[in-house]
């Protein structure tokens, strides 16, 4: 019981990281146009998101710094969702 619970806490929280790292790639676009609640609010979800998204950006910029496309995002959910899976499937064979 308590074993199914905690598997639930990581697949919640590894899709509240997958969502706000998906938001700060979509907000990052549009931070001209902010206002002053939303700047808040960016701040925030990079302050959160930024730690887990930087070391994939440090590994593309040494492979290929002139690309246009952040992809270390995208490399930042795929790790995110690893993790969270390899770990649900530890708890479950326990």
């Amino acid at each position: 019981m308590i074993l199914m619970l905690l598997v639930r806490a990581i697949n919640l929280f590894s899709d509240i990281i997958v969502m706000l790292i998906c938001a700060s790639a979509v907000m990052s676009w549009f931070t001209r146009s902010f206002g002053p609640g939303l700047w808040k609010i960016y701040h925030f979800i990079q302050s959160v998101t930024e730690p887990l998204v930087r070391p994939f950006r440090n590994l593309l910029w040494k492979f290929s710094s002139q690309m246009g496309i952040d992809f270390s995002p995208i490399l930042a959910i795929l790790a995110v969702q690893f993790v969270a899976r390899l770990l649900t499937r530890v708890l479950i064979t326990i």
